[in-house]
């Protein structure tokens, strides 16, 4: 990320921030401030639009302002994080996986996945051997060329195996096996 972003992103937590402690049950200003967090951060920070209330129409709008300000305060809270693990997703997800964070879905590269595996410290190293051992494996069966079905196939055991891992790891590993195409 760029130093102009970073500068952006600060002064977007620091306007947001503001704007939700005077405005906070403003359906307008709430909704506006979420529209903008979220069409600038979507695609910057990893599951920044994740697990957010559903805004209708059909609300009242008491539900509306309560909901938008739900919304803006997890989006707030998500940039906040963001910069303290130095506006790297891949620290965002070592942040995530550290502190248990539930509802969070990964979506890491295999190399992503590989260093956040070797990062970490609760895990003995000859576990860490067997899982990037099992990523290799896996990334192979998932890039070759072959059927989706063949694939499939080839990956069920790495399934069952991954069950029996902790939630954390199967939190990992799991979106790995989605990348068959």
């Amino acid at each position: 990320m760029d130093d102009v972003t970073k500068m952006m992103l600060d002064d977007d937590i620091s306007h947001s921030r503001e704007l939700w402690d005077k405005f906070g049950d403003d359906p307008k200003r709430m909704g506006g401030l979420f529209d903008m967090l979220i069409m600038r951060y979507k695609d910057i920070v990893d599951g920044f639009a994740d697990d957010l209330e559903v805004v209708s129409s059909f609300d009242s709008g008491k539900d509306v302002a309560e909901r938008y300000k739900n919304n803006v305060h997890k989006l707030i809270n998500r940039l906040e994080i963001f910069k303290d693990c130095g506006y790297s997703n891949e620290e965002l997800a070592r942040h995530y996986i550290n502190e248990g964070v539930e509802g969070t879905s990964y979506n890491l590269s295999f190399n992503e996945t590989r260093s956040v595996i070797s990062g970490m410290k609760n895990i003995k190293n000859s576990e860490k051997e067997e899982i990037l051992s099992k990523i290799d494996n896996i990334e192979s069966i998932v890039m070759s060329v072959d059927t989706k079905r063949n694939k499939w196939n080839q990956l069920r055991p790495y399934i069952i195996w991954i069950t029996g891992k902790d939630v954390s790891i199967a939190m990992l590993l799991l979106p790995l096996i989605m990348k068959i195409n």
